[in-house]
C-alpha cells in the first residue's frame, strides 16, 4: 500500500526482489519446486564428496507473505571434511537454504585406517519458492504459464485442507 504513494519504496522492493528471486526455487507447484530442491541437494552433496543415501520430501507450507517453504529430509555419509564442505556450500551457495535440523553421529570404522572417521548425517533442509501465482516484479507465473498453455496450480496454506 505504501509503495503506491512512495515510488522509491517500490523501487527498493523491486530491487530486493530481483536480487532474491534467482536464489529461490521455481516450479509450477510444490512437487516440481521440491524436485528442484532435491536435485540441488544432490549436486551440492556430490561436489562436497558426501554420499547422499536418501532424500525425502516433506509437505510444504505457505507463509503469510506468500513464500512457499519446501522441506527435504536427507541422510548422508562422509568424513568431517566432507560434512563441513557441504554445510559451507549450503550456507554460501547459489540458492537460499535453511538447515532446520542437523544430527551427526559417528559410524563404526569400516577400514583399518584410524585417521579416517565416517560420520552419518541426518538433516531437514528447507528451500524457498514464490507462490505459483507470482514470479517476481516483472511478471507472473500465471501469465507465463497461460502463455505456454499450462494451467497454474495453487499452493495450500499451512493448516488448511
Amino acid at each position: 500500500a505504501q509503495a503506491r504513494t512512495n515510488p522509491l519504496l517500490q523501487l527498493r522492493a523491486d530491487s530486493a526482489m530481483a536480487l532474491t528471486t534467482p536464489r529461490l526455487f521455481s516450479g509450477r507447484d510444490d512437487v516440481m519446486a521440491s524436485a528442484d530442491l532435491v536435485a540441488y541437494l544432490g549436486d551440492v552433496t556430490r561436489k562436497a564428496r558426501v554420499l547422499l543415501q536418501d532424500a525425502a520430501t516433506r509437505p510444504s507450507s505457505l507463509s503469510v507473505s506468500g513464500v512457499r517453504t519446501l522441506r527435504v529430509d536427507i541422510r548422508a555419509e562422509s568424513d568431517l571434511q566432507g560434512i563441513l564442505t557441504l554445510l559451507q556450500t549450503l550456507e554460501w551457495g547459489e540458492k537460499l537454504i535453511h538447515v532446520e535440523r542437523l544430527d551427526l553421529s559417528r559410524l563404526p570404522n569400516a577400514s583399518e585406517d584410524e585417521r579416517t572417521e565416517t560420520l552419518s548425517l541426518s538433516a531437514t533442509i528447507s528451500g524457498f519458492a514464490l507462490p505459483a501465482e507470482s514470479a517476481g516484479p516483472t511478471g507472473s507465473v500465471r501469465d507465463s504459464a497461460t502463455a505456454r498453455g499450462v494451467s497454474p496450480t495453487t499452493t495450500r496454506r499451512e493448516g488448511t485442507p
